[in-house]
């Protein structure tokens, strides 16, 4: 199949070096395929986690949760304290809103942890109030932290711009190592491309010498190598690729939240431009091992007497 294509893409190449009876057609796409399969999974954990961010910015930046301690014995009293604290943060300056939030949300946000048959009658729930933030002027948090507590017992200020950098954070670094991990991994394919073809170069210097010889030039010859590291990359790559995909279905299927919504064990999913640029992995690393082939080639001719 692979030869076909080739033939195809090139059909007035002319001769071949006999490279396929090396052996390299057997073992190479079984080290590129777990390069590539590694190289998937990479990318769509960074994609995920840029999505992941991306959505706590757009969703948490600029609010904050005021929390009431929960009055199981006083609910008239709590309700006391909630008309109090919101007396301060709608006249608080750089506030925009403050909206309660009723029992009902409280218990879709504990779900994840404590199931969907939460008893609320039984529960001391505390009351929380989402604060939108208007930016100007910017908000004394310390400030409305003491006024509050002058006001209302058990009030605490969740300001989400601490621990959101802290996400961020722990977001930044699983990218960087899941970056870091693709540079090694090309690094690798690299090498093992290197490898062969200076090995096809040492098994065949006599053909290579002999078609010298009837005039080819070192360009013909790095192009041999170039489609033969082109077939081996697309097998492999396509393995690998294959692979990965099936893993990505797979982790989606389990842990995507299903029709039953989030969970604790949820991971982002990708979009549809994410998964259609998941096709950078197999055509990358077929570029990869074409151009390294041919590099190698012409960098190795070029020194030998």
């Amino acid at each position: 199949m692979i030869r076909k294509i080739l033939h195809r893409l090139a059909p007035d190449r002319g001769p071949e070096v006999p490279l396929r009876g090396d052996g390299a057609d057997r073992f190479v796409p079984w080290l590129i395929a777990p390069m590539a399969y590694l190289a998937t999974l990479s990318l769509a954990a960074v994609m995920a986690t840029a999505s992941l961010v991306e959505g706590w910015d757009v969703g948490l930046a600029g609010s904050l949760t005021i929390q009431i301690r929960a009055e199981a014995d006083a609910p008239a009293e709590q309700a006391v304290s909630t008309g109090e604290a919101l007396s301060v943060l709608r006249g608080w300056p750089g506030i925009e809103q403050a909206t309660p939030i009723d029992r009902p949300e409280i218990a879709a946000l504990m779900e994840p942890w404590l199931g969907n048959d939460l008893p609320l009658d039984q529960l001391p729930l505390p009351t929380l109030i989402d604060v939108t933030l208007s930016g100007d002027p910017p908000i004394d948090l310390a400030a409305l932290s003491a006024a509050l507590r002058a006001k209302v017992d058990g009030v605490s200020v969740d300001d989400h711009a601490v621990w959101l950098e802290d996400l961020r954070t722990v977001a930044n670094t699983v990218m960087l190592f899941a970056a870091l991990l693709m540079a090694l991994i090309s690094m690798a394919a690299m090498a093992t491309i290197v490898f062969v073809t200076r090995a096809g170069l040492a098994i065949h210097r006599n053909v290579i010498d002999l078609l010298h010889t009837i005039g080819a030039t070192d360009a013909y010859v790095a192009r041999q190598f170039e489609w033969y590291a082109f077939a081996l990359g697309l097998r492999g790559a396509a393995i690998g690729f294959g692979l990965g995909l099936v893993t990505l279905f797979v982790v989606a299927r389990l842990f995507g939240g299903g029709d039953g919504g989030p969970t604790l064990l949820s991971v982002p999913s990708l979009s549809e431009p994410q998964w259609a640029s998941l096709v950078l992995v197999p055509v990358g690393a077929i570029i990869l091992a074409a151009v390294t082939a041919r590099r190698t080639v012409l960098h190795t001719l070029a020194r030998m007497p």
